[in-house]
């Protein structure tokens, strides 16, 4: 909680009217979101970095993150109309191929600031597992393959490359 409002505050502090911030789901994220304080006489639209899951879990709720940040931002949002991850790679393809999609990660890629967090793999904390949408399992096994952390459901190995998993095609959001 307190990194988050020291976060807030600097992401208050470089902040500019007319910009663009683009946002990832995650805790620390979330902290952020609720530590920024609203801004009066600014406008800075906020982009949806990735898809939204079918259930509430607060701090993975992408859309509703991106609407309460755009609210005290005093800006418009771009939401991203996708689940947060796809049933194939091609699949993903298709929904990352359509208008609206298309439309919103390109605001969300064009962004002035990107606010993400660094997930770890860690199956019995992972918000991922907790919202079934990778079993632990998996996590598992992504670790043993050389995954070490998440941005932005965007899983990538010691040396800073996206990792190989088909899970890094699935994501509907930003890539690395």
């Amino acid at each position: 909680q307190r990194v988050g409002q020291m976060t807030a505050r600097h992401l208050e502090s470089v902040l500019q009217d007319q910009m663009t911030l683009t946002v990832c789901l995650g805790r620390s994220t979330y902290e952020v979101i609720n530590a920024v304080r609203p801004t009066p006489h600014t406008q800075v639209n906020v982009a949806q970095a990735m898809g939204s899951l079918p259930f509430a879990i607060r701090d993975l709720d992408s859309a509703d993150m991106a609407r309460q940040l755009a609210q005290k931002l005093g800006g418009q949002v771009f939401y991203l109309p996708s689940p947060l991850m796809a049933s194939s790679p091609e699949a993903a393809a298709v929904l990352r191929s359509q208008p609206l999609i298309e439309h919103t990660l390109t605001a969300a890629r064009n962004a002035d600031i990107a606010l993400v967090g660094i997930g770890d793999l860690n199956p019995k904390t992972s918000r991922y597992v907790q919202a079934q949408v990778i079993p632990a399992e998996v996590l598992t096994r992504l670790k043993r393959e050389g995954a070490v952390g998440d941005i932005g459901g965007q899983f990538f190995t010691q040396s800073g490359e996206r990792h190989s998993s088909d899970y890094n095609q699935r994501m509907i959001g930003l890539t690395l």
